[in-house]
């Protein structure tokens, strides 16, 4: 039997089978090893700073706010923080560095996600997001010198119900650019028996997916990452530093159900640092780049995550 022999119309769900989890409610925390922070052009004598700790709070949101055949939209709220926790500081390094001890870098995100779906084969999907990156004091401050504005578009095709690939493009526009910065990407998302799959968008991030049954998943992944913070340099308001970072971290994990509903996120893997570095927020003169190193990761967490036939 199939939509013509039933008479009925059929819409295209995105996601291939025995994928990972969706997260409706996330609450998790990062550890990343002690290590040393380095200038990579060798312009500060040794020994370098070090640091105990690198941690990082993440708690996210999202609700549906539609749930039609054809269309669904999904709104979302994310407050993440981070922060160095130093041990020693040598007087070359005061200054921005010793800035960032105990400072906490904030991100919290507004999200609307929509999905569309034309046919049986065919989807649109889309994604819009405003945040506030930054050290400011509060859970959120809505100056503009903390805002980001992204967003993407993907166009999806899935035959059948194990393969699905797809092409899009993503804009952002922060603090540091005066105009959007747009890339393309393309996705494949392929699950080979019950067991086995993978879900991959490139080019930033690539899992193996392996689904032990149906309440354990375990993932090998490598993903590139990157964020930007404002913040003030001491008590100096004038001067504003936008702090970046990215790293390449190539992890393992496990999605274990603990109950209907309730899963357990646990991750450990390894975080190799691509870029560091504070330069001035208005003319994107580079002030300092650092190297923090390449450091231990560990995550553990728990998410909200629906049933397959609950949004049937």
């Amino acid at each position: 039997m199939d939509e013509h022999s039933l008479k009925i119309k059929c819409y295209c769900k995105p996601g291939v089978r025995n994928k990972t989890r969706s997260k409706g409610l996330e609450i998790s925390y990062q550890y990343l090893g002690a290590g040393e922070i380095s200038a990579p052009n060798n312009e500060f004598n040794s020994p370098n700073p070090t640091y105990s700790k690198f941690r990082k709070f993440k708690t996210k949101l999202s609700l549906p706010l539609l749930n039609k055949d054809q269309l669904k939209l999904i709104i979302g709220f994310a407050y993440n923080a981070e922060q160095f926790e130093l041990e020693t500081l040598q007087n070359d390094y005061q200054g921005l560095i010793k800035t960032t001890d105990d400072l906490n870098f904030k991100s919290t995100a507004f999200n609307l996600n929509f999905g569309y779906s034309p046919n049986s084969t065919n989807y649109i999907g889309g994604r819009f997001k405003l945040e506030y990156n930054g050290g400011y004091e509060n859970i959120v401050d809505f100056s503009k010198r903390y805002a980001i504005y992204s967003g993407g578009i993907a166009y999806g095709i899935k035959k059948h119900e194990d393969h699905e690939w797809g092409f899009g493009i993503a804009a952002s526009k922060n603090f540091r650019r005066q105009g959007f910065r747009v890339l393309p990407f393309i996705f494949w998302n392929k699950t080979f028996n019950d067991n086995w799959g993978f879900q991959i968008t490139f080019p930033a991030s690539y899992n193996l997916r392996y689904n032990m049954d149906p309440k354990t998943i375990f993932v090998a992944s490598a993903t590139f990452n990157g964020e930007s913070y404002s913040f003030d340099q001491g008590n100096n308001s004038d001067r504003m530093i936008a702090y970046n970072h990215s790293e390449v971290q190539t992890i393992l994990k496990m999605e274990r159900q603990l109950i209907p509903w309730l899963w357990l996120d646990l991750q450990a893997g390894y975080n190799f640092n691509y870029s560091s570095s504070f330069e001035l927020q208005l003319t994107r003169e580079t002030l300092l780049e650092i190297d923090p190193g390449d450091r231990l990761l560990l995550k553990v967490g728990i998410f909200i995550s629906p049933p397959d036939d609950f949004l049937k």
